[in-house]
């Protein structure tokens, strides 16, 4: 018995296959930034200052513990997020950063993004 379920395991890992998608990352980033662009999807609304921005969960607990500890913890559909004392030019950087993977600045503007992205990192 013991050798046959050996030979069926054997049998078994013959069979399996292994696939790759060669252009997975090309396609993923193409489609970050087509999400970020049109807000389809979209099912959090982030507030800050006079601005709302629309997002996505998975995107912004992703990339950033913050967001995702946020949302895990409240477990709304479409929730609305207040970001007090960020301002919206840097909140939406961060998103740009958080779905583009990267942000374009002026030197004059890098500390204050970063403190603002260490506080909502």
């Amino acid at each position: 018995m013991l050798s046959e379920c050996a030979q069926l395991d054997s049998e078994l890992e013959m069979e399996n296959y292994r696939l790759n998608w060669d252009k997975h990352k090309i396609n993923i980033t193409m489609a970050f930034n087509s999400l970020r662009k049109d807000e389809h999807f979209c099912d959090v609304t982030l507030a800050c200052e006079d601005r709302q921005f629309q997002a996505h969960k998975v995107v912004l607990s992703a990339g950033s513990s913050f967001f995702d500890q946020i949302l895990k913890s409240h477990k709304h559909p479409s929730p609305l997020v207040y970001l007090k004392g960020v301002e919206a030019k840097h909140m939406e950087l961060l998103l740009d950063f958080m779905y583009c993977g990267e942000v374009a600045l002026e030197q004059e503007e890098l500390e204050s993004f970063m403190r603002s992205g260490e506080e909502q990192g």
